[in-house]
């Protein structure tokens, strides 16, 4: 093998393996951002009711939403992830798999996906001040 290919081919693990490490990055700080800035797994444990709900409708901990949120080998950013998730609720690719079948029923799923998309639009208008 000359000395071409074999630069090739390492700047093309050290560009995967790059590329990897920002994804890790992203998913962490994703995570980091629920948990410290929406206070998202706080607000789902501590009120012994909400904890209640949040099991009963079997919603995700901030690592696992981060985790699908942001896949690994893929471009997509949280946010976008987060809008889909917005939209097409538990049917949506960037919701955790596990976490797909609530036991609550279908009126309580929407009201709680209209609330999430309330607070975010709220969340924007107030970014956008």
């Amino acid at each position: 093998m000359n000395r071409a290919w074999l630069w090739a081919l390492g700047a093309s693990g050290v560009s995967v393996a790059g590329f990897y490490a920002f994804r890790m990055y992203v998913r962490k700080e994703t995570a980091r951002v629920l948990r410290e800035e929406y206070e998202y797994d706080k607000i789902l444990t501590e009120n012994p009711k909400i904890a209640f709900a949040a099991k009963l409708m079997n919603l995700p901990t901030a690592e696992e939403l981060a985790e699908s949120a942001v896949p690994l080998w893929s471009f997509v950013l949280p946010e976008t992830a987060i809008n889909d998730i917005l939209e097409k609720e538990r049917s949506s690719i960037y919701w955790p798999p596990t976490r797909q079948v609530s036991a609550t029923l279908a009126p309580l799923d929407k009201v709680l996906f209209a609330a999430l998309r309330a607070q975010s639009e709220a969340n924007k208008q107030i970014e956008a001040k």
